[in-house]
């Protein structure tokens, strides 16, 4: 039997199964959704917004490091076995009349290449509020636009991005989510998965045991209601039937895209940020080259994640090849400049943009003596980033650091000046004229610093 016959097979199976645990008046009114159909309701001009999580703390003195100025010397005096070699630093332009000047580590060399002219490199951002050193509090907070981890819904700014704008599913591709709060939506949930290739049932609403227990739970529930519709049946029958069609659709139509092996080389692995950034590559591909995809004229949200940067040692040891912070930025920038060839090459880069971040930066000074090769760096504060793609003005924002920062070794971090929310709600009010209110709520008072001119 062909593969496509499986699936009508297989899909008539399902409805019949539906029906008979109450689901039969729900299969009209949630009809499948139209995925390949345009809506009318879309722009003619969508962007496309890509968060990239370095989960551990990135070192933002390290990956984004001062090579000119009194502020550079003092880094290098508190980091002397870590501190980057000022002519191995990767200047970029637009910093005329800056005493301090930023570049990024010589492991970007391949982003850098491609995307030059495109990059914006924030300094000093983070949690403005002290709220301790922890990687999960930290990244907690992060996940939920606050400043701290008191919200008794746990939802994320994405989330609350996704609901505050009526988003279809396929609108918000999430990769590997690290918080349920980055995809605890309220109305329609986003796409879950870890790898495009091998998006299946199984893998895309129930991937860890917990979830699957509460399937389990669920369905017998089901059995229980017989002939009743609404409520618990009603829910699951549009939440199952949601989840074949963008299956279907993942696999039909954006799966097969080809993509990357460009002139900047080819997504790396088969796990990690490569097969992320491949995956949503095809998903952007698909979107530029399937007017009929009913995100082809929507707005898309796409986040995704890479590990390796809690540095507490070993950080620049290059006796181990495998590890520390410039394989893990070596990995990360070569996987970027692939995906950033594919924008150009079917037409997706003016409308797309890429922002770098993690939970914290790291401690100011290094937390071994020079002669030690095994000197890393511990769970600091404020940190560096940056941000590239289209609509990106060029150059640097932020101060650096301050110079007391480096005169108390018991506080030994950076004082961040720049809310981490300011970069994302500025994205996305001046790419998709979303509220910085519908998505920070509470006290946050939005200030705009100039990273996007669109």
């Amino acid at each position: 039997m062909a593969s496509s016959q499986r699936r009508n097979v297989s899909r008539r199976k399902f409805l019949k199964v539906l029906s008979q645990t109450g689901g039969a008046a729900a299969i009209g009114a949630f009809a499948q959704p139209n995925f390949l159909m345009a809506q009318s309701s879309g722009t003619s001009d969508p962007w496309n917004v890509v968060l990239v999580n370095l989960l551990g703390g990135l070192d933002g003195l390290a990956a984004f490091p001062l090579y000119a100025g009194s502020r550079a010397a003092t880094v290098a005096q508190a980091r002397p076995s870590l501190a980057i070699n000022p002519e191995q630093v990767l200047s970029i332009d637009s910093q005329t009349g800056i005493e301090n000047k930023i570049g990024l580590h010589p492991s970007f060399a391949p982003l850098v290449n491609v995307a030059g002219s495109r990059m914006k490199i924030v300094q000093g951002y983070g949690i403005l509020d002290d709220i301790g050193r922890s990687h999960d509090t930290c990244q907690v907070a992060m996940s939920l636009g606050r400043n701290d981890v008191n919200d008794p819904e746990m939802k994320g700014f994405l989330a609350r991005l996704m609901d505050s704008q009526d988003w279809d599913t396929l609108q918000y591709f999430a990769f590997d989510v690290v918080n349920p709060s980055d995809v605890n939506t309220s109305k329609n949930s986003p796409v879950k998965l870890s790898d495009l290739g091998n998006f299946n049932h199984r893998g895309t609403w129930w991937e860890d045991d917990a979830q699957v227990a509460q399937a389990a739970a669920m369905k017998k529930a089901l059995l229980s209601l017989q002939s009743q519709t609404g409520g618990l049946a009603e829910r699951y029958m549009a939440e199952s039937t949601l989840m074949y069609d963008t299956v279907q659709l993942v696999q039909s139509s954006i799966a097969n895209q080809v993509v990357g092996n460009n002139s900047a080389g080819d997504y790396s692995g088969d796990w990690g940020i490569g097969v992320q950034l491949r995956g949503i590559s095809q998903i952007l591909k698909a979107k530029m080259t399937n007017p009929d995809l009913s995100f082809s004229r929507e707005h898309q949200i796409f986040y995704a994640r890479q590990d390796g940067y809690d540095t507490h040692s070993d950080q620049a040891n290059s006796s181990l090849p495998d590890n520390g912070i410039a394989a893990r930025l070596q990995e990360l920038a070569s996987n970027l400049a692939v995906f950033y060839r594919d924008l150009e090459l079917y037409g997706a880069l003016e409308r797309t943009i890429v922002v770098l971040y993690s939970e914290f930066g790291r401690t100011c000074f290094q937390n071994a003596p020079a002669n030690r090769p095994a000197a890393g760096t511990d769970h600091g504060w404020g940190s560096n980033t940056l941000v590239f793609g289209g609509g990106v003005t060029p150059g640097v924002i932020g101060s650096a650091p301050l110079a007391s920062d480096f005169t108390d070794p018991w506080f030994n971090a950076l004082t961040p000046t720049i809310d981490y929310r300011d970069i994302f709600a500025e994205i996305f009010q001046q790419t998709m004229g979303i509220s910085p209110s519908l998505i920070f709520p509470n006290s946050y008072s939005h200030t705009r610093y100039g990273i996007v001119s669109v």
